[in-house]
């Protein structure tokens, strides 16, 4: 760091991490008119970016060598944007009024988002009951066609040597598998296990499971269809896996698979009925208080 940073830098204490470079052009951009008070640190043209707001992005508590590297890639990100910038408007086929629209759209849009935002918040009923949910599948069943296998199913690791190995394959391996065993099963696999799944009423995407268990196949539909109870070696550790039920591609996903993902669909459509009531009575609103003149 050479000499004139030093003094920039020296004596830094700070609060915030390093912020995004666009609040930086916001909070550091010389005003119209006579420039804010402050220590300037460097300019770009007529951008201005000072000690203070580069000591405003530095954490309480910073080493004051640490601080000097942060406040050195402050600077230097903010000088290199602030180049590019100066460049680009010089270049620019834009005009400065097609850019102030732009602002002034995007500002209203930020309103707009917001206001909506906090309306929704206020006055949404997002609770969805699960009738509605159930009605929805029934009414919508061909929007439910698997795209991917899914499984339902338990799965352990645990190392081949360990005490409880065997016992836990004869749990897992029950039949009939009743809730004694997965309390049994449960109980050593928190003892024991180096990875492990109970959840077996919950379906998977069977591929989220092959990223967990080594099964070796090229036809996911045939493995499933000629596959339950698995076991399967890998170096120190052995996987004992229990595929419970499984449903191949293009068949109907389950109920209880898309019940959240129908929850959002239903909110989504109650959200467009909500917005759209409310802009109907601001317009009625508006009109009741003239607010609105046509000339």
């Amino acid at each position: 760091m050479d000499a004139k940073r030093r003094i920039i830098y020296r004596g830094f204490r700070g609060i915030g991490w390093v912020c995004l470079l666009g609040g930086l052009l916001f909070s550091c951009r010389r005003p119209s008119g006579a420039e804010r008070e402050g220590t300037v640190a460097v300019r770009v043209g007529e951008s201005v970016l000072y000690k203070e707001d580069i000591e405003a992005q530095i954490p309480n508590g910073t080493l004051s060598n640490d601080s000097a590297h942060i406040a050195d890639k402050i600077v230097k990100d903010w000088t290199l944007q602030q180049v590019m910038l100066k460049k680009a408007k010089e270049n620019t086929a834009v005009s400065a009024a097609a850019f102030e629209k732009q602002i002034e759209a995007y500002k209203n849009s930020l309103i707009l988002y917001d206001y909506q935002n906090r309306v929704l918040n206020q006055w949404l009923d997002t609770v969805v009951r699960e009738e509605e949910i159930a009605a929805y599948y029934q009414q919508n069943m061909s929007q439910f066609y698997l795209k991917s296998n899914i499984v339902r199913v338990r799965f352990v690791k645990i190392r081949k040597d360990h005490r409880l190995a065997e016992k836990i394959k004869k749990e897992m391996f029950a039949t009939p598998f009743t809730d004694e065993n997965m309390l049994q099963l449960a109980k050593w696999c928190q003892q024991a296990a180096e990875n492990y799944y109970l959840e077996d009423e919950q379906w998977l995407y069977f591929n989220d499971l092959l990223r967990e268990v080594p099964i070796q196949t090229y036809n996911q539909e045939n493995f499933l269809k000629n596959n339950r109870n698995i076991e399967i070696s890998a170096e120190e550790s052995v996987y004992y896996v229990t595929i419970v039920d499984f449903k191949v591609r293009d068949m109907v996903s389950p109920l209880n698979f898309e019940t959240e993902r129908i929850r959002q669909i239903l909110l989504n459509h109650r959200r467009q009925v909500f917005l759209q009531k409310m802009q109907r009575d601001l317009m009625r609103e508006a009109e009741e208080n003239h607010w609105i003149k046509y000339e």
